[in-house]
């Protein structure tokens, strides 16, 4: 070893020559676990959306054992992973919560917020899931998100966890599910569940939480665990993983039942699922998103009932007629196309001669049951049209009597909100 070199081993280090810890001002934590193709796109879409950003951070909070899904969990690990990193900083990190399968369109967003306030920018009003902005401190305040084994729920226990500690939730920029300035990726229609968990969400004591995760084991890599995540990757050094290898919760993963949701059904089979739905299946992947069944609607039942007692040559029931009616409101005021000023419901109600069910409605099927009816047998009406209905919307279909465009079979809501 020359005399150069053993002078180097033995030189102290100059302090100019040590790079500072760079502390971002903002971090994604991002609940994750087998959704290659929304990580891929979600990564992509982010890198641009936060181009002009040099303060952030993502990181896939990536639950890796063979347990059901615990969004929860992970969520609070991302938290956990951060102030571990960050011990001195992490209370004035701006933590930004983001499902991998929601992105916005464009950069309409400005994550930044301060202490006191949870930014809520996409979702449902009465649940804080989708895309929120909530400080480090903040968060850690709350106790941060119940850990259920099942689907749902623990959104709704984070809203109720910041009324309670004084926060304030600011939706000024605020998008409703389904606005086109979001992009919602496709994410199945198959959730496990366990019927405990909303009995536990509507009786929240506060104690579930960050405070009772033990036994933590992860590590923040460049990487996933998971082999297969890496095939698909973006080139992104602000992108990382928190690879969780193990952790408990207050309430243990083998003390419950647990069911398979078809999110297509009533909401009561949450709280009653079938005895046969019961299963020990625990990870539910995108493989499980091909060949869904048909799955019709209540409002589809019901036009199928009525369809058939048109073919048989028998009346239609008001009370069925007047189902329908409702039905087709309501499915008017939801639908994306027809968010319009005014009220699309009373616009149809007051085009009908009537707020309830037109009496013209009562006497004759809808129109689309008169082609199931003789010719003889159809009365001479033509369709009382709202003005403002949009002519691309299914409503304004139904109202031609034509075919109306493609639509999902499932409408696929937020983990957490019912």
């Amino acid at each position: 070893m020359s005399t150069q070199e053993d002078e180097n081993i033995n030189k102290e280090p100059n302090i100019n020559d040590i790079k500072p810890i760079k502390i971002p001002k903002r971090v994604f934590i991002v609940p994750y676990r087998s959704r290659i193709q929304h990580k891929f796109f979600f990564s992509k879409y982010m890198s641009f959306i936060l181009e002009d950003d040099l303060d952030y951070e993502i990181y896939f909070s990536h639950q890796c054992d063979a347990r059901t899904f615990n969004r929860g969990a992970t969520k609070n690990i991302g938290f956990i992973a951060v102030r571990n990193k960050y011990p001195e900083h992490y209370k004035d990190i701006t933590l930004i919560f983001n499902d991998v399968d929601t992105i916005p369109f464009n950069k309409i967003f400005d994550y930044n917020t301060t202490h006191g306030v949870v930014k809520h920018f996409y979702g449902f009003k009465y649940t804080l899931g989708g895309i929120v902005a909530i400080k480090g401190s903040d968060f850690e305040r709350t106790n941060g998100f119940p850990c259920f084994w099942g689907w749902g729920m623990e959104d709704n226990v984070l809203q109720k966890r910041c009324n309670a500690v004084g926060l304030k939730v600011d939706r000024s920029v605020f998008y409703n599910i389904g606005s086109p300035e979001i992009l919602q990726l496709f994410d199945g229609i198959s959730r496990i569940i366990s019927k405990k968990d909303p009995w536990r969400g509507d009786n929240d004591n506060g104690i579930d939480g960050l405070r009772t995760i033990s036994q933590l084991k992860y590590t923040i890599d460049e990487k996933s665990e998971n082999p297969t995540d890496n095939v698909f990757s973006v080139d992104n050094s602000k992108i990382m993983y928190i690879n969780i290898s193990t952790f408990l919760t207050h309430v243990p993963f083998g003390s419950q039942e647990y069911y398979t949701y078809d999110l297509r059904e009533p909401k009561r089979k949450i709280i009653n699922p079938d005895k046969i739905k019961e299963t020990t299946k625990t990870v539910v992947s995108t493989n499980d998103w091909t060949n869904i069944p048909y799955y019709p609607t209540t409002h589809e039942r019901r036009e199928n009932v009525a369809k058939y007692l048109v073919s048989m040559g028998k009346q239609i029931p008001q009370t069925l007629i007047k189902q329908i009616e409702e039905d087709r409101k309501k499915a008017a005021s939801e639908d994306a196309f027809n968010q319009l000023n005014n009220n699309i419901s009373s616009n149809i109600g007051e085009n009908n001669g009537n707020n309830i069910t037109s009496n013209n409605f009562v006497q004759r099927p809808p129109v689309q049951y008169q082609n199931f009816v003789q010719p003889q047998m159809r009365p001479n009406i033509s369709p009382n049209i709202p003005p403002n209905i949009n002519k691309y919307s299914p409503q304004y279909a139904a109202y031609i009597g034509v075919k109306p465009r493609a639509q999902a079979s499932a409408r696929v809501r937020l983990g957490g909100a019912y």
